[in-house]
């Protein structure tokens, strides 16, 4: 009787230069989190951005992912921010128009900055999250300098809108006041 040879166990997939590359980048400056497992993805990470504690010594860090689908030739950027529930109350009680005002003054802020972004908006949860996407092109690799450009970018605009959201919707100046232009000179901003 001849022996079966033994059965092979299934190989872990080889990680890609572009996700030995991405983690690398987020070890040395020490903002990896975690790793996500999903077999959608072939590579896609948590991580805090940037370093640093407040005056009251919370982290100042913002919760960021970074994730490429297989079978797609770019990565993604993406954090999210919720409304507070003061501020949450506060825009809940505003007229149709006046929300539809505030919302296109925030968004325009984040197209300003050729970003993408994604809106989670119930009764008891408003959250938005903002993105950006680099292609990958022949090489399948970014640089630090690009990926942390546009981290940055993204942290910066979250920052911008948080703070308008407060400003414009913590009782500092009224919704009215918002001033919305028809159109939009990108020109004013480059």
């Amino acid at each position: 009787m001849a022996k079966k040879p033994p059965k092979k166990k299934p190989q872990q997939p080889k990680e890609t230069p572009l996700k030995v590359s991405i983690r690398e980048y987020l070890l040395d400056e020490g903002f990896l989190r975690e790793q996500i497992r999903d077999p959608k993805l072939e590579l896609g990470y948590r991580f805090q951005f940037p370093h640093g504690k407040d005056g009251l010594g919370k982290d100042v860090g913002r919760n960021f992912t970074v994730v490429k689908e297989k079978n797609k030739d770019s990565i993604k950027i993406s954090h999210g921010f919720h409304f507070s529930p003061d501020v949450s109350k506060a825009f809940d009680s505003l007229d149709i128009n006046n929300k539809n005002k505030f919302m296109a003054n925030l968004t325009s802020i984040i197209f300003i900055k050729e970003l993408t972004f994604s809106l989670e908006f119930s009764a008891d949860k408003k959250v938005i999250v903002i993105h950006d996407g680099i292609f990958l092109g022949g090489k399948k690799q970014i640089s630090k300098n690009l990926f942390y450009r546009t981290i940055k970018r993204i942290y910066g605009t979250t920052m911008y809108c948080i703070a308008l959201i407060n400003e414009r919707l913590g009782g500092k100046i009224s919704i009215e006041d918002l001033p919305i232009e028809k159109k939009i000179d990108p020109s004013l901003y480059a």
